[in-house]
């Protein structure tokens, strides 16, 4: 069989390219079925070229791990499948391998990314990098990262986060979930990043005697995942998330910062009691349009985007209304059931280098009292209240380089003065501003002890705040929970 061949994309060949593997696939009867069909529509595929034997680097340790040692002879190679979005012919993968500039430019220009098909039954779908759907100007994906792939000699690449099917030998949902962030976590902290079935195995290494490692059918405990994240030199913050508004800014600020949270909740509507617990690497989130002006940017989180295995890559999740956390989910047993359940949230594992010793609670902790406090004096209706306008709240985890860059393009009036200075590697940055415009930072020590005030510096960029405090003697002692922060606010 000739190692390549160029098909026109449609959702039935798609499905035939994906079954061809492994006669028992039946990939037509699945919710992912659905969603690619959804997803190709959306992004423009008009054309795959198919390029059989490939060798995939996390199969090859999934299937040295567990797959080689099994009766039945499974295949150690892969099929990858490129998208374009152009018309791609024959003839122009043929031009492409004699060396024209022409060809080459076309594929490269058109490329949507690849699909690998792992010839596993019933899960198929493996390492797949794919352009993100149009943004439509709200949607943002913070935790993407650039993914070369090489057709026959010709450089491609896509701006993607690799995602990938659980097969139940090597990976459980749990273990799909980290495996998505630790592509991320890799490029931003620098550790190795570990296949599927090293990630399982980091992960129960203190698992009880009576209890199998391989197959991974029973899913991974959220000390299990801590684990694995440990292995990887890094730190797991946990963070609970029951409460929507918590879950919205924790998200913001970590994801914010380009670094994948993994979700776990239950799916609420299955019949098994108790209901199954499930995890989802959150890959980026849709703000409303409209500022608000009266406390967390991060409130007007309306979706967020999710790798789901059960799924597929940057799957929406809907909030709905309420205090409690609730998603949408289009996880389900069957294509035909899709909509009938739900997704509650109950924990966050966020895997963070070590240095970055200060959650993101503690800072949003002093942020709304600070806050409180600010509503409560203009709610006092003093001469002074007309100069403290509202803030919105913009709370996320920066680098020091990346912020001083930043600075250096505003050019704030405090711009030398912070340039200048010595900071932490790692910040929080908690941004005030005003309907009106202007406002100000508050830059938090990430890598300080909880006991002291982690507040180091307020940044103005044109806030009457500030001066209106000291103007009226209210001092730091009144801000009561919020003393640290409120004496740089006043400094």
């Amino acid at each position: 069989m000739k190692p390549w061949a160029v098909e026109d994309y449609s959702i039935e060949r798609l499905r035939a390219l994906f079954d061809e593997p492994c006669a028992a696939n039946q990939f037509a009867d699945t919710v992912h079925d659905v969603y690619f069909e959804e997803y190709f529509e959306t992004i423009g595929a008009k054309s795959i070229v198919v390029e059989r034997d490939y060798i995939d680097h996390d199969f090859l340790e999934d299937f040295a791990a567990y797959y080689v040692r099994c009766f039945q002879p499974y295949a150690r190679t892969c099929t990858r499948l490129h998208f374009f979005h152009e018309t791609i012919k024959t003839v122009d993968v043929e031009q492409m391998l004699g060396g024209s500039p022409r060809a080459s430019k076309k594929l490269a220009r058109s490329y949507l990314g690849f699909i690998v098909v792992r010839p596993v039954p019933q899960r198929p779908v493996g390492r797949t990098c794919l352009v993100t759907y149009d943004s439509e100007g709200e949607r943002e994906y913070p935790c993407l990262r650039q993914y070369d792939a090489n057709l026959f000699g010709l450089p491609l690449s896509v701006r993607s986060l690799a995602f990938q099917q659980q097969d139940k030998a090597v990976a459980a949902c749990a273990t799909s979930a980290l495996w998505a962030a630790f592509q991320v976590s890799g490029k931003l902290f620098g550790h190795r990043i570990p296949s599927p079935a090293a990630i399982t195995a980091n992960a129960t290494r203190r698992i009880p005697l009576d209890t199998r490692t391989l197959p991974a059918s029973s899913g991974l405990t959220a000390e299990q995942m801590a684990d694995a994240i440990r292995a990887c030199d890094l730190e797991p913050v946990l963070v609970g998330c029951r409460d929507a508004r918590d879950l919205r800014a924790a998200v913001y600020g970590y994801a914010g910062a380009g670094i994948p949270l993994v979700l776990v909740g239950v799916v609420e509507g299955e019949s098994e009691d108790p209901p199954p617990r499930h995890a989802v690497t959150i890959t980026g989130y849709r703000l409303g349009a409209t500022a608000r002006f009266e406390g967390l940017v991060s409130d007007r989180l309306s979706k967020l985007y999710a790798h789901d295995d059960a799924v597929g890559p940057f799957a929406r999740m809907d909030f709905i209304e309420g205090e409690a956390a609730l998603l949408t989910t289009s996880i389900a047993d069957g294509k035909h059931n899709i909509g009938k359940q739900l997704f509650r949230p109950e924990l966050v594992l966020v895997p963070v280098y070590h240095k970055i010793r200060i959650p993101f609670d503690r800072v949003l902790r002093e942020i709304l009292s600070l806050n409180f406090f600010l509503d409560g004096l203009r709610a006092a209706g003093l001469a002074m209240s007309k100069f403290l306008p509202s803030c919105d709240w913009d709370i996320r985890l920066r680098t020091v380089n990346d912020y001083k860059v930043e600075l250096r393009a505003s050019a704030s009036t405090s711009m030398s003065v912070v340039l200048e200075r010595g900071l932490p590697r790692f910040l929080w940055v908690a941004r005030a501003t005003h309907e009106a415009g202007g406002g100000f930072d508050l830059l938090f020590d990430a890598t300080g002890i909880e006991s002291d005030n982690l507040c180091v510096l307020r940044v103005d960029r044109g806030s009457p705040v500030p001066q209106t405090l000291r103007e009226a003697a209210i001092g730091a002692e009144t801000f009561v929970g919020a003393e640290g922060v409120a004496s740089r606010l006043l400094a």
